[in-house]
C-alpha cells in the first residue's frame, strides 16, 4: 500500500511539473514573416521565423507532380539549387512541434528569374573532311550541349555510335572502303534531346589494295618423322591451316595469322597428312580448300616392349631395389605380398629402376612391369618374385605391468611395459557408452583428466606391432577417489547497494562456481542478462530512474546449472532533476495520445545465413530502438531506427554472427515486440 501512495504521489508530481512546463514556455507552432530571396535562373533562399523545431522543406515546380525535400533543422532557412528558369514554385513547411509533425502546410511561391543564355538547338556546318579508305572526321557548328553521332554503311540495318561532348567534332575509324555512309545529329537543348535529326552524307575512298584470295606455291619442307613446315604465297590476310592424318576422323589446327607458313609437331611417323587454308579475304573467310598432302618419314628407332635383366637387389627386411633393362618408355612397377590382394604402384619414367619400401620382413612378393611402347601401354606383364629378409628384432605385442597410479578425484596416470611402438589407450566409466581416447606414442604411459570422482572406470591399450594394430585389449580397472569438497549451491547475504538513479552494485556470498544474473523492472516481460563468473558481483548501469527491479541468480554447483531463483528486489533512485519523471510521463502521454501498435516484427529468411530482411507496419512516423539479443542476453547488434507510416523494412547483416538462436527486439516507448531468429 505504501509503495502504490509513493507512485501515485509521483505521477501527480509529474502531472504538476507538465502543467508547469506547458505554461512557462510558449511554443510556436507556426511560421512567421515566409519569404523567397536571391533567387536567380537556377537558386533561391527560403527563409521564415517564428519555429524552434526541426523543419523540412518541401517545392516543386508548377505542373510537376514531384516534390523536392530539403533539412533546414531548426535554422528557418534553406538554399535551393538547380531549378528551371522562368518558373513558378510553390513552396510547404513541416516543423517538428511538441513532439509531433505539423504536416506540410503554409504554402508560398516563387518565380525563377528567365535563362538570359541563347540556347542553339540546330547544327550548322555539317562537314565531312579527311576521308579515307577507313576512316573520316565530322565537325558541325552551332552546338553548346552534349552531342551523339550516329553513322551507318548504306545496305546496313545497324547503326554505329560516337560520343562528341561539347567539341562538336568526332573522328571515325574502321569504315569499309568504297562505301556511302549517312550520319545524324542528336543534340542536348536546354535539357532536352533534340533526337536524331540533319541528315548528312560522304563516301570512303575506294580500297587501292588488291587482295588475293588464292594461295600459290604450297609446300610442305623440312618433314621429319614427327614433323613438318607448311608454306605458301599469294595470300594477304589471316589464316589457318587444318591437317589430319589418312584414316583419323580430326583435323588438327594452327593459326598462321599473316605470315603464309606453320610448322607442324607431334607428327606419326611414316604417315600421310592432308591440309587445308582458310583465309579472310575481303571481310570474309574462304572456307577451308586447297587440299594438298605429305608423308612423314619413317621413324628409324627400333622401340623394345620387352624387358631384359630383370633383377631385384639390396633387399632388406623392409626395401628392394628392383631395376631391369630394354624399355626405352614410361614404365609402371606394381608389386604385392603374397596372400595379399592389393597390389601397390611405383612410377619408374624411363630410368628402369625403382626402389621400394615399407616393405614386411620374410615376405614374398611379385612385381609386374608395364611399359609405353609405341604409343600403347603393353599392360602388366613379365612377373618376378623375391623375399625381404627376416626382422631379427623380437617385436613384442603384449603390455606387461599395467598399472594405473597417482589416482585422485579426477586425474590418473596410466602405464605399462614391454611395447616398444605406438600405443592408443581408450578409457569409459562405468555405466558410460562412450570410450575416450589418448594416444601415448611410444611413451608407454598416459595421464588422465577431467575424471568423475568416486567412479569405476575400465582401460584397454591398442598398440601398432608388426605392420598391423591389435584391437584394443588387455582391459583393467581402477576407482577414482570420492571428492571430499563440501559444495556450497545456495547463495547467502543477497545485498543491493550503491543504489543511484541508474546504476546499483548486485553482491552475495557462499558461491564458489561460475553465476549468471538476471534482471527485470517490475512490469516488463523481458530479462536482461549479466556473467558473475565467480566473484559474487556484478553492477548494473543504464537502469531506469524510480523503478523497481526483481534479480535472480543461476549458479554452476557440482557440474549443473541450479536455475534461477532466490529472487530480490531493489528500487532505483528518483531523478532529482525531475527529468527522468517528466520524460516518463510524456512517453506515456505521447503513446496514449498519438501512437498505435505496430504489426509483429516479420524476418525473411528465418533461419538466416547472411543478411535477414526486418519489416514491420507503423500506423506512425516516430523514432525506434532496435536490438538483437543472444541466447546470453548479451546485445550483439543495435541501432536506432526512424520509422514511416506504413511498412518499413530494413536488413541485418550475421555474417560476423555465430551460429544458433537470437531474438529481434523492437521498442517504442512501452510498446515492444521481438521475435526469435535462428542464425545457421
Amino acid at each position: 500500500m505504501r509503495k502504490l501512495i509513493t507512485k501515485f504521489s509521483a505521477f501527480f508530481f509529474m502531472l504538476t511539473m507538465l502543467t508547469s512546463l506547458a505554461l512557462s514556455a510558449q511554443v510556436t507552432c507556426f511560421p512567421t514573416d515566409q519569404t523567397a530571396t536571391n533567387i536567380t535562373e537556377t537558386t533561391a533562399d527560403l527563409s521564415w521565423g517564428g519555429l524552434t523545431g526541426e523543419t523540412w522543406v518541401r517545392y516543386k515546380r508548377d505542373a510537376s507532380n514531384n516534390f523536392h525535400y530539403s533539412f533546414a533543422d531548426s535554422s528557418n532557412a534553406v538554399s535551393l539549387q538547380n531549378l528551371h528558369s522562368a518558373s513558378v514554385y510553390t513552396w510547404e513547411i513541416n516543423t517538428l512541434c511538441e513532439g509531433v509533425w505539423s504536416g506540410y502546410g503554409w504554402p508560398q511561391t516563387f518565380t525563377t528569374l528567365g535563362d538570359t543564355v541563347i540556347v542553339v538547338c540546330e547544327p550548322t556546318d555539317q562537314f565531312a573532311a579527311n576521308i579515307t579508305e577507313t576512316t573520316a572526321d565530322l565537325s558541325w557548328g552551332g552546338l553548346t550541349g552534349d552531342t551523339w553521332v550516329r553513322y551507318k554503311r548504306d545496305g546496313s540495318n545497324n547503326f554505329h555510335y560516337s560520343f562528341a561532348e561539347t567539341s562538336n567534332a568526332v573522328s571515325l575509324e574502321d569504315l569499309h572502303s568504297g562505301s556511302l555512309y549517312t550520319w545524324e545529329i542528336n543534340t542536348l537543348c536546354d535539357g532536352f534531346w533534340t533526337g536524331y535529326g540533319w541528315a548528312q552524307t560522304f563516301t570512303t575512298l575506294g580500297d587501292t589494295i588488291i587482295e588475293v584470295c588464292e594461295p600459290t606455291d604450297q609446300l610442305a619442307s623440312n618433314v621429319t618423322e614427327t614433323t613438318a613446315d607448311l608454306s605458301w604465297g599469294g595470300l594477304t590476310g589471316n589464316t589457318w591451316v587444318r591437317y589430319k592424318r589418312d584414316g583419323s576422323n580430326n583435323f588438327h589446327y594452327s593459326f598462321a595469322e599473316t605470315s603464309n607458313a606453320v610448322s607442324l609437331e607431334n607428327l606419326h611417323s611414316g604417315s600421310v597428312y592432308t591440309w587445308e587454308l582458310n583465309t579472310l579475304c575481303g571481310g570474309m573467310w574462304t572456307g577451308y580448300s586447297w587440299a594438298q598432302t605429305f608423308t612423314t618419314l619413317g621413324d628409324t628407332i627400333i622401340e623394345v616392349c620387352e624387358p631384359t635383366d630383370q633383377l631385384a637387389s639390396n633387399i632388406t627386411e623392409t626395401t628392394a631395389d628392383l631395376s631391369w633393362g630394354g624399355l626405352t618408355g614410361n614404365t609402371w612397377v606394381r608389386y604385392k605380398r603374397d596372400g595379399s590382394t592389393h597390389f601397390h604402384y611405383s612410377f619408374a619414367e624411363t630410368s628402369n629402376a625403382v626402389s621400394l619400401e615399407n616393405l614386411h620382413s620374410g615376405s614374398v612378393y611379385t612385381w609386374e612391369l608395364n611399359t609405353l611402347c609405341d604409343g600403347m601401354w603393353t599392360g602388366y606383364g613379365w612377373a618376378q618374385t623375391f623375399t625381404t629378409v627376416e626382422d631379427t628384432n623380437v617385436v613384442v605385442c603384449e603390455p606387461t605391468d599395467q598399472l594405473a597410479s597417482n589416482v585422485t578425484e579426477n586425474t590418473a596416470d596410466l602405464s605399462w611395459g614391454e611395447l616398444t611402438e605406438k600405443t592408443w589407450v581408450r578409457y569409459k566409466r562405468d555405466g558410460s557408452t562412450h570410450f575416450r581416447y589418448s594416444f601415448a606414442d611410444t611413451l608407454n604411459f598416459v595421464n588422465l583428466e577431467n575424471l568423475h570422482s568416486g567412479s569405476i572406470y575400465t582401460w584397454e591399450l591398442n598398440t601398432w606391432c608388426d605392420g598391423e594394430w591389435t584391437g584394443y585389449g588387455w582391459a583393467q580397472t581402477f576407482t577414482t577417489l570420492e571428492d571430499t569438497t563440501t559444495y556450497n549451491c545456495e547463495p547467502t547475504d543477497q545485498v543491493a547497494s550503491n543504489i543511484t538513479v541508474h546504476t546499483a552494485d548486485l553482491s552475495w556470498g557462499g558461491l564458489t562456481g561460475e553465476t549468471w544474473v538476471r534482471y527485470k523492472r517490475y512490469g516488463s516481460p523481458h530479462f536482461h542478462f549479466q556473467y558473475a563468473d565467480s566473484g559474487n558481483v556484478v553492477n548494473l548501469v543504464n537502469l531506469h530512474a524510480g523503478s523497481e527491479y526483481t534479480w535472480e541468480i543461476n549458479t554452476l554447483c557440482e557440474g549443473q546449472w541450479t536455475g534461477y531463483g532466490w529472487a530480490q528486489t531493489f528500487e532505483t533512485l528518483a531523478d532529482s532533476s525531475g527529468s527522468q519523471s517528466i520524460a516518463n510521463s510524456e512517453n506515456m502521454s505521447y503513446k496514449t495520445a498519438t501512437f498505435a501498435d505496430f504489426t509483429e516484427l516479420k524476418a525473411y529468411p528465418n533461419p538466416v545465413i547472411n543478411n535477414a530482411v526486418i519489416s514491420f507496419s507503423s500506423t506512425f512516423e516516430g523514432s525506434y530502438s532496435l536490438k538483437v539479443v543472444n541466447l546470453l542476453g548479451e546485445v550483439v547488434m543495435e541501432q536506432n531506427v526512424r520509422s514511416v507510416e506504413g511498412t518499413n523494412t530494413l536488413t541485418l547483416n550475421f555474417d560476423d554472427k555465430n551460429a544458433g538462436i537470437y531474438f529481434v527486439v523492437l521498442q517504442q516507448g512501452e510498446t515492444i515486440k521481438q521475435l526469435k531468429l535462428v542464425r545457421k
